[in-house]
């Protein structure tokens, strides 16, 4: 075969390669159209969020998703000023719209009017009171449906000081048994119904043959007083106002009972369980009740607290009284959950010398009850949002898979019910959640908590609780209702 021959057959060859690589591709590339919508590419998500305690907790579960699901998610800290307004802007530019983002419940109905927030899908089926306080559904439910995933909460608690009230029941354990004239340097005599309750406890006790009374060791003495001191905690403001006069205060102390009578959120539990504005899930126009007789008499209560403890309005600061609290100047205080870790960081900073702890807000009285309120911090996916399936799983997983973490990283208390905490006193901020009322969602009252705020002004300075409640009333319902309204006056 000559050279011309060779080279026409290698350019056949050639040829017929070219053909075959050529065809080859083709088929790729219609295989590859064929599942172009079936197979999606990687998506992203941006969570807008104001509160920059969350950043390195939404940072490290951005990192986690994405390992698990390929989902990329973008946390992005955003000033709290004019925060929904930003998010519509956001959203109608249409580029890196926040898909989903952090907001306090009082606003879900504004975001869910104006397109920026969507019915969740809750696509684990978590949403139940299995999982969930009902405070807790009810903030992120409007008009019958969840438009929000509920995250964590802020709510009022009494915390009071441990070491304080320990002491003191100590010193009457001891005054009391001294006052018999049976204690002596190693026993102290005891009756038979503190025998009674050392044995619930477990204690062992020496009976005397000729005698109704035992001798008791320091030990024993130490659990008679921790009997006491449980005796001690306020129940109701009328034991507080009992202590205030009977407690012997340590030289340190200043005041009894301090709070921050000019913020709504630590006067509330006053009347929180007699006014209703917007019922439990604080949307439904037709439930408004705020002049009535309990709410006139709780706040009459609350006006005595003047003559006991003079605390100015103008005055009072909420971080002066957690300062005045860790310092012990205070023996007892209305706080919110908060509180809590700016007394565990206080302590590991050597600065609380004091054991503390967290109960239920006190009592009005026996006859009325207290009721705290809360806000409860959600995650919503945005109406705006092109991949709500996507959103919607994140906001989950977010809410209610990583919720076990959430405190120990950014100090905020889940929503979630079955999260453990090494520290006992969560537990208690919980119960409080549990009963207390959401704030309402409500446009037409958006103004309500600044009115209802004036108002506890007016009555601490002495003005007549009857007409200031009369006069809240009339202006939220005429705001309500779109017509001026007139309250049939309580005779009391």
């Amino acid at each position: 075969m000559n050279l011309k021959k060779r080279l026409f057959i290698v350019l056949i060859m050639i040829c017929f390669l070219a053909l075959e690589f050529y065809v080859a591709d083709r088929s790729l590339k219609a295989q590859e159209n064929e599942f172009h919508g079936i197979i999606p590419a990687k998506d992203t998500l941006y969570l807008w969020y104001t509160d920059e305690d969350l950043t390195e907790y939404l940072n490290s579960a951005a990192l986690d998703y994405y390992e698990q699901t390929d989902v990329r998610i973008v946390p992005r800290l955003t000033s709290a000023l004019e925060y929904l307004e930003q998010i519509n802007e956001a959203s109608l530019k249409g580029v890196e719209i926040p898909d989903l983002y952090i907001i306090g419940n009082e606003s879900l109905e504004k975001a869910y009017l104006a397109g920026l927030a969507s019915v969740v899908t809750d696509p684990l089926g978590k949403l139940n009171l299995t999982n969930y306080p009902s405070t807790a559904l009810n903030a992120i439910t409007y008009k019958d449906k969840k438009v929000a995933y509920p995250y964590y909460f802020q709510t009022s608690i009494f915390v009071y000081n441990k070491t304080y009230l320990k002491d003191s029941a100590l010193a009457l354990v001891t005054a009391e048994l001294e006052g018999t004239g049976e204690n002596n340097d190693e026993f102290t005599e005891l009756t038979e119904e503190e025998i009674a309750y050392l044995e619930s406890e477990g204690t062992a006790a020496t009976n005397q043959e000729d005698s109704t009374t035992t001798t008791i060791s320091e030990e024993e003495i130490q659990l008679l007083a921790e009997e006491k001191m449980e005796s001690m905690i306020p129940k109701t403001i009328d034991d507080i106002l009992t202590m205030a006069n009977e407690y012997d205060a340590p030289e340190n102390v200043e005041v009894v009972f301090k709070w921050d009578n000019s913020d709504i959120f630590y006067n509330y539990f006053m009347v929180g369980n007699y006014i209703s504005v917007g019922g439990e899930t604080g949307d439904d126009a037709s439930n408004i009740s705020i002049y009535n007789k309990n709410a006139i008499e709780c706040l009459k209560v609350y006006q005595n607290l003047n003559s006991f403890f003079s605390l100015s309005t103008e005055e009072v600061v909420y971080q002066d009284v957690v300062q005045d609290f860790i310092d012990g100047k205070v023996v007892m205080t209305v706080a919110t959950t908060d509180m809590i870790q700016k007394l565990e960081d206080a302590k590991a900073q050597g600065n609380f010398q004091y054991e503390y702890e967290v109960t239920t807000l006190p009592d009005i009285s026996a006859t009325y009850q207290s009721r705290g309120l809360s806000v409860t911090n959600a995650l919503v996916v945005n109406g705006y949002c092109d991949n709500k399936s996507a959103a919607n799983a994140f906001a989950q997983y977010l809410t209610f898979e990583r919720g076990e973490n959430l405190y120990a990283r950014s100090g905020k208390i889940a929503t979630k019910s079955s999260v453990q905490y090494e520290n006992s006193q969560i537990n208690a901020c919980l119960q409080e959640y549990a009963r207390s009322i959401s704030i309402p969602k409500m446009l037409e009252t958006s103004n309500y908590w600044v009115a209802l705020e004036i108002t506890f002004d007016k009555i601490w300075s002495g003005e007549n609780v009857n007409l200031k409640l009369k006069e809240l009333s009339e202006q939220i319902m005429t705001q309500v209702t779109g017509e001026a309204f007139v309250e049939e006056t309580i005779v009391e």
